[in-house]
């Protein structure tokens, strides 16, 4: 049966149930020794021009990425200039220097440029995803971001200052009534709701927000999954730790003397806390963040729709942790210069368990948005750009 094209009067489970399926993998071209040259010249380069080049340096990495990246044989494209993003460099880097000056003369002068700083972040963050969007591309069609500035305070702001606020609050009011487990739990149980929700605006901002050409996106996640996932990283962050602490207190109890437990259990405190128990909280906080990125990522993807493409993610949370641990391991040992393997091979296993789903021709799906697109013209890029990491 002939694939129905986006502009035609149907609807998209119409086009779904009356076309052939189509999958496309995502592949990565890209490898270790190719990127390594691109990295270790940008390296250099930054370090002799005292950070001037760090804004050509991320457009060649982010080129040589999005090139090697491919959708049926053909590339993505990154077109930014780097311009644009020295001027936001310059612009993020000379409000870090004037904290850092006057923050050694005055106090309050450091904590209003922070003040600052968080009121201009939600800004940064909306500029930096129209910047991304709008300087990529696939077969000479641009991507676009369609959200609000308003959406982005709501959730990277007033949001944020919310959980603060309720947690200050419920600590404050209720610490002289009860004990302070119960303090500890009630906090922790606001903070899972409040950072379960949140993640759900985090995601719907960016995948409900960006259109390939005038094809818009969709997004359908619920709530109840990023409770559930937020829950069961918690207590996997806070099981491991509780039993590393708890250990400790009944091996001294355990092996030492009634009188002299407690003083060696204070004496010996910042050795722990130095040695095992910071170290163990990065540990199990790598790990716990490679677990959500995994899951978070094959939902929001197996949940978002763009005309009649879906998409389908199977990243392995077990096996995506331990590429991470061999990347970090891989990297202290070679003293940093291994960052290019790691880059390569983590983001090689991220596209390569991404498949792009088409209820029709591809081509045709192309062809239709490049008529649309072609009609309406390129919208042109913001004067002030500024790009930061996500």
């Amino acid at each position: 049966m002939k694939a129905c094209k986006v502009g035609e009067n149907m609807s998209p489970e119409a086009m779904v149930n009356s076309s052939k399926t189509i999958r496309y993998q995502l592949e990565f071209t890209g490898t270790a020794r190719e990127y390594f040259r691109i990295w270790i010249v940008n390296t250099f380069l930054t370090i002799l021009t005292l950070g001037i080049y760090a804004a050509w340096a991320k457009v060649r990495t982010r080129q040589y990425f999005y090139t090697h990246t491919r959708l049926a044989g053909q590339p993505f494209e990154y077109l930014a200039d780097p311009i644009a993003i020295l001027r936001g460099n310059l612009i993020v880097g000379g409000g870090f220097i004037l904290y850092i000056v006057l923050s050694r003369f005055n106090t309050t002068a450091g904590m209003i440029i922070i003040g600052i700083f968080l009121l201009l972040f939600p800004f940064l963050i909306y500029k930096t995803l129209r910047f991304y969007a709008h300087n990529s591309s696939f077969r000479n069609i641009k991507f676009r971001f369609l959200g609000k500035l308003g959406q982005s305070y709501s959730i990277y702001l007033l949001f944020p200052l919310m959980i603060v606020a309720t947690e200050a609050v419920l600590f404050y009011s209720i610490r002289r009534f009860t004990f302070l487990s119960i303090i500890n739990f009630t906090c922790l149980l606001i903070f899972w709701l409040y950072i379960s929700y949140w993640f759900l605006l985090h995601k719907q901002y960016f995948f409900k927000n960006f259109a390939f050409g005038m094809t818009e996106s969709s997004f359908d996640g619920m709530a109840h999954f990023f409770y559930k996932t937020c829950a069961f990283a918690i207590l996997r962050f806070i099981i491991p730790l509780a039993a590393i602490f708890a250990s400790r207190v009944i091996i001294f109890r355990l092996f030492l003397p009634e009188d002299d437990w407690h003083y060696i259990f204070i004496l010996t405190s910042s050795i722990f806390y130095s040695w095992i128990f910071i170290p163990s909280v990065y540990i199990f906080g790598t790990i716990i963040r490679q677990y959500l990125y995994a899951s978070i990522a094959n939902y929001c993807w197996q949940n978002t729709r763009i005309g009649f493409i879906s998409f389908e993610s199977t990243i392995n949370s077990r096996k995506f942790i331990g590429i991470q641990i061999v990347n970090i391991l891989a990297i202290i040992i070679s003293f940093g210069l291994l960052i290019p393997w790691a880059k390569v091979r983590r983001t090689r296993y991220i596209l390569e368990n991404l498949t792009i789903i088409t209820h029709g021709s591809l081509d045709e799906f192309i062809g239709a948005t490049t008529s649309e697109h072609n009609a309406i013209g390129d919208v042109a890029t913001d004067f002030f750009n500024i790009d930061i990491s996500l």
